[in-house]
């Protein structure tokens, strides 16, 4: 069923792009290429329910790969070579062939993409009917020498992401729990082992020290009625306690968690799927681009960027997570506070401290804030499809605040957390932001960001 829907979906793309043809290298669609590419490739992640790092890996080459094809040769163009930590990509295309820059991003995107997902139909779908659509408009030299490129792009970035330590990760032991008070412990319903324990040793895009994220110490563990610590689960408590609709609606627009349990037949828990959390920032920039009636050119940085920026948060994240280790609300206000006491999302299968929702918050909003300026209004409507209303907000910044407080509402992260995960994604955002993709360009061009 979800084979057919993905193919349905493809198949209203290619009539949609049929009506908007021009001549053979204008754009084919009513909006920018690389926006239907992401599309796709978030409904592929949404199938294969990763977690939100490993999202982040697969968003970040692939669009590295729609980058670096579509700005081939292109005037302006950010040399990412010697910027991006050990990238020193060999095309070996010739420079003097003519070819299309959106067929070039699309082999490139799809075929980095088509290696880093299970499952691959979701993908094999899309391209049947854009392939097709491409091949009918170009030229036969232009056609062959599109593909080429990007083929040779995909290449260079699927051999690049082989030496970033995911692979060697796979086959690390599993994770052992300390079990010293205070430290973390699986979390009902699902009870699973610890998600990517790992992460912290992945080789990050933009980040030169990822030792230089060191968080503050986060408030001693105690079980002493009134002290610090457990004031900071009452607090969490009464937030999810008292967080009423309003509260409810928030933490649930922003949740992502892949596959979140939702009801309890006996012994056995269903579970849904629902938008990443990095996918749904990547939209959130989507909607801003159509705002700002941003070129493919500029559409395809923001998409780029945002993924660096997010993925690199999550690197960072993830390692002090598994370093501080912290316990979960949910354990600690079960085990000490209200043995009944179900939070409102689900606990998320890894150490407490920093919200990893919250890092990816800053860090893509700030890109996004860079890019284009704040307050910037907008509707995000990115959750409709999975049952939630639509929300509007006056600025960037606002979605990014109310995203990781939506953590606390949830009940699934502390305060602390939430304010240190935003502070690590605005400092990872800021390693792009300043040289802000200009170095490269001209000084009219350097005026339109």
């Amino acid at each position: 069923m979800k084979n057919k829907v993905s193919f349905l979906f493809a198949a209203l793309l290619f009539f949609a792009a049929c009506n908007h043809q021009q001549n053979e290298t204008a754009k084919f669609y009513s909006h920018n290429l690389i926006d239907f590419l992401n599309d796709n490739l978030n409904e592929a992640v949404i199938h294969d329910g990763f977690s939100p790092p490993v999202a982040g890996r697969i968003y970040a080459y692939a669009n590295l790969a729609a980058y670096e094809a579509y700005h081939y040769n292109k005037p302006g163009k950010l040399k990412l070579a010697g910027i991006l930590n050990e990238f020193d990509p060999q095309y070996n295309y010739p420079s003097d062939k003519q070819f299309d820059r959106d067929f070039a991003m699309f082999t490139a995107f799809y075929k980095t993409a088509y290696v880093l997902v299970y499952r691959d139909f979701v993908i094999d779908s899309f391209i049947v009917s854009q392939k097709g659509f491409f091949e009918k408009n170009l030229k036969k030299d232009v056609y062959a020498n599109s593909e080429a490129l990007g083929e040779a792009v995909a290449n260079e970035i699927i051999r690049y992401s082989k030496t970033d330590k995911y692979y060697e990760t796979r086959s690390y032991p599993l994770y052992q729990l300390s079990g010293k008070p205070g430290t973390w412990e699986p979390t009902p319903p699902m009870y699973g082992t610890a998600i990517e324990p790992y992460w912290g040793q992945i080789r990050p895009f933009l980040v030169p020290n990822i030792d230089s994220f060191k968080l503050p110490e986060h408030i001693p563990f105690d079980t002493t009625k009134g002290s610090e610590f457990y004031e900071l689960n009452e607090t969490v408590y009464h937030a999810a306690m008292d967080a009423g609709e309003e509260g409810k609606n928030i933490a649930m627009h922003w949740d992502g968690d892949p596959m979140p349990p939702y009801r309890r037949v006996r012994r056995v828990v269903l579970t849904k799927r629902q938008l990443n959390p990095i996918g749904h920032w990547l939209a959130i920039g989507k909607t801003l681009n159509h705002l700002n009636e941003k070129t493919e050119s500029e559409a395809v940085e923001t998409y780029m960027r945002v993924s660096f920026a997010t993925a690199d948060a999550l690197i960072v994240c993830w390692k002090n997570k598994f370093e501080i280790n912290l316990i979960r609300p949910h354990t600690y206000i079960n085990r000490y506070i209200d043995k009944r006491w179900d939070p409102i999302l689900a606990t998320p299968l890894f150490p407490e401290y920093p919200s990893g929702h919250s890092c990816i918050a800053g860090s893509a909003s700030g890109v996004l804030i860079d890019i284009f300026d704040d307050p910037t209004p907008f509707v995000d409507s990115m959750q409709i499809e999975f049952g939630f209303p639509a929300r509007n907000f006056s600025s960037i910044a606002e979605a990014a605040d109310e995203c990781a407080q939506s953590r606390v509402y949830g009940g699934v992260h502390f305060a602390p957390a939430v304010k240190e995960g935003v502070e690590i994604g605005k400092k990872v955002a800021a390693l792009q932001n300043v040289f802000s993709l200009a170095e490269n360009r001209t000084q009219e061009q350097r005026h339109r960001y």
